[in-house]
């Protein structure tokens, strides 16, 4: 606002502007046309001076700015790649749908379900039924953003939300996620789970495939560790209800240890590839476990009876008393 030159205005076109003359279209809509998918601001001037979030009535078109929007070189690669991974992609914009919907074709991203979000519906079923199928939001609010996060968490997805300006904090707490950039503002940074430093899109998947390998390797050792649980457990359970000797001395069980569980898992800890992550990790686990676990048991059970009872093996058990060292030999069975 300036006292001897009225008051400017710069925003995006459909914003400041509405259909008034009888054709329907305005010559400021017409020349839009021109511009259609790429990121539009007009300027426009006004005798009145603003007072709160109002607009002047008597807005005059002055000019159209028109920016073209450049893509980072690998972005439709990590779009494909995400894609092919089974990851819906939503586009939440502040800009215009148009805008929002020309950049997201160029990626590789179905825009054919484009939405004005002014336009979303308050009723929260049908708010949901509406982000569920639209792909691309535009002129998209910060409290909006935050609610379509929350729609799709309680249809059941787990979501992840990038963001780089204050205007996303809202969404990125929301977020099961949330990705800043390294040259975002510093609240997007503070509240974010993960920050790119270097602000490259490209990095998603190698953050993904690091995830779903942790993932995987501890599941991998959690298989090796409750199977031997199991095992032990059982052995125990057993021995303890029949009160026979324990198949098995300390220093054996040292070295039964080692060879089943310490090498095996130190290995399996740095296990590369691994598949998408699923959910129901205990179910898995048990599902495994205790058959693995139970089969084990039941032939090192097998093979002590034999020996004892069949072979009538010798076994040794031994007691260390003080400084004594006291060994007796038994014939078990």
């Amino acid at each position: 606002v300036f006292a001897d030159r009225g008051t400017w205005v710069l925003g995006g076109p459909d914003v400041l502007y509405s259909d008034t003359d009888a054709s329907g279209r305005t010559k400021m809509h017409r020349d839009l046309d021109r511009f259609e998918g790429k990121r539009t601001v007009a300027l426009a001037w006004s005798s009145q001076s603003i007072s709160g979030p109002v607009l002047p009535t008597d807005l005059v078109p002055v000019a159209l700015v028109s920016l073209h929007e450049e893509l980072r070189p690998d972005v439709g690669t990590t779009i494909a790649f995400l894609l092919r991974q089974g990851i819906a992609i939503k586009v939440v914009s502040g800009d215009d749908p148009r805008t929002a919907a020309d950049v997201a074709t160029r990626v590789g991203i179905d825009a054919s379900f484009a939405l004005d979000a002014r336009t979303l519906p308050d009723d929260a079923a049908e708010f949901c039924a509406a982000v569920e199928r639209t792909t691309v939001f535009g002129r998209v609010t910060p409290d909006e953003k935050r609610r379509i996060i929350a729609a799709l968490r309680e249809n059941g997805h787990v979501v992840a939300m990038t963001g780089d300006g204050v205007n996303d904090v809202p969404a990125l707490k929301q977020s099961d996620v949330g990705i800043a950039m390294g040259s975002g503002s510093q609240a997007s940074r503070s509240v974010a789970d993960l920050v790119l430093l270097d602000s490259a899109f490209t990095a998603v998947p190698s953050i993904l495939g690091e995830g779903r390998r942790v993932i995987a390797n501890v599941e991998r050792v959690a298989n090796l560790f409750v199977t031997k649980t199991v095992y032990a457990a059982l052995l125990a359970v057993v021995v303890g209800a029949l009160a026979v000797p324990y198949p098995f001395y300390l220093r054996q069980l040292t070295i039964v240890s080692s060879l089943t569980i310490g090498i095996p898992s130190f290995f399996l800890a740095f296990s590369k590839g691994a598949a998408r992550a699923r959910p129901k990790f205990l179910r898995r686990i048990s599902q495994v476990t205790l058959p693995a676990g139970g089969a084990i048991s039941g032939g090192t059970l097998a093979v002590y009876a034999i020996a004892t009872w069949i072979v009538h093996a010798p076994c040794e058990r031994s007691s260390k008393t003080g400084a004594r060292d006291h060994r007796k030999r038994v014939h078990c069975g």
